[in-house]
Parts: structure tokens; C-alpha cells; sequence
């Protein structure tokens, strides 16, 4: 006799096991009802704690995971509510050319009330450089103020490489697969959807 709740406990118990070959991991820690507590770390806000936070993001970084070093400072900004960390987090978001994070992190600190904490390091973080090699090199060759480059890419995709809007404008500058070709044709170039990033 066919019975659904049997099949159900068992197709559960198989899945468990699976997830058991797994071990160490979150969902093996999820399936079996165990909550994980970690070490409580340094806080943010301290000295030691933001270097910690930085030297966690070289280690990842010479790892080979520069996504995750990146990943690291946004969270640890996230979590801090002193201008002092943020900004560092921020500059080290910037170093690693994360400018879209690091922008957001200058925005907050600039945006805030308190005119003590609107400092050039801020201003800077929240209208970055971004890209310098690339809006450098396009700026000579099409005689261009770099700041109007700079000035567009924050308007348009805040420094975010791979944005796509809802009328299908993409990358930095968030130009249109129609206005892509007629740029190619007037520079007598083809260029396809990878040129749009």
C-alpha cells in the first residue's frame, strides 16, 4: 500500500544523509536543527577590529578571492556606525576597485547631518575616480573632460559595470543596444553585446 508519508520520511532521511557527506557546512547545520554560534570577534569600531577586517580582505585577496575580500569590507561597513571605520572600510573598497561600494559608503558618510563628518577622504569616496586607465585613455582620444565620463557613470549605473535597466541600457554608462551601433558605425567599427560592458 502506497502510503505519501512514508515516501516523504524517507526521500527527507536520503536528503539528510547527503547533506551528512557534506559536513562541515550551514545546510548540514540547518538540516539538523543546530544552530551555529561562531567566535564573537573584535568589534568594528575598535582599531583592532577594522584591522582585523582589513587584513582578513589581504588574506582573501592573496587567496585568490578578491570578490570575497570585497564582500568582507561592505559587511563590516554595514555593520559600524563610526564615520572613522566606514571611511577605511570605504578606501579599502576603492583600493581593490570596488568603486560602486565604495562610493555608496561616501554618499552615506557625506549625506549625514553632522558637517564634521563631510571631509574631503568622504567626498572623494562618493565621487571616486573610477576606472582611471579606461576614462583616461578614452578621454584623450575623443577629447573629453574625464569628469564628464566620471559625472555620467555615477548618474547612470553608480559604477556598476555590469548594470542593466529596465529599457535595456547597460554598463557604466548605460548606453542602448541602438545607440551602441550608431556609435560603431560613426567610428567605423562593429561591436557586439560584450562592447556594452
Amino acid at each position: 500500500v502506497y502510503n505519501p508519508a512514508k515516501v516523504e520520511q524517507e526521500i527527507a532521511d536520503v536528503a539528510r544523509q547527503i547533506l551528512e557527506g557534506f559536513w562541515p557546512n550551514y545546510y548540514t547545520l540547518l538540516a539538523r536543527g543546530t544552530r551555529f554560534r561562531g567566535d564573537v570577534a573584535p568589534g568594528l569600531a575598535t582599531p583592532a577590529g577594522a584591522q582585523l577586517v582589513v587584513e582578513r580582505a589581504h588574506a582573501l585577496d592573496r587567496l585568490g578571492y578578491p570578490e570575497w575580500a570585497i564582500s568582507e569590507l561592505v559587511y563590516a561597513a554595514r555593520a559600524t556606525d563610526d564615520p572613522a571605520m566606514e571611511l577605511a572600510f570605504g578606501q579599502a573598497l576603492y583600493e581593490r576597485g570596488a568603486y560602486r561600494e565604495a562610493s555608496r559608503i561616501g554618499v552615506a558618510i557625506s549625506s549625514r547631518k553632522d558637517s564634521s563628518l563631510w571631509t574631503l577622504a568622504a567626498w572623494r569616496l562618493a565621487y571616486p575616480k573610477a576606472y582611471p586607465q579606461a576614462v583616461d585613455t578614452a578621454a584623450r582620444e575623443f577629447g573629453v573632460d574625464p569628469l564628464l565620463i566620471w559625472s555620467v557613470m555615477r548618474q547612470e549605473s553608480s559604477f556598476h559595470p555590469e548594470a542593466v535597466s529596465v529599457s535595456y541600457a547597460q554598463g557604466l554608462m548605460q548606453v542602448i543596444p541602438p545607440t551602441r551601433d550608431l556609435i560603431a558605425r560613426a567610428l567605423g567599427s562593429s561591436a557586439g553585446p560584450e562592447s556594452m560592458f
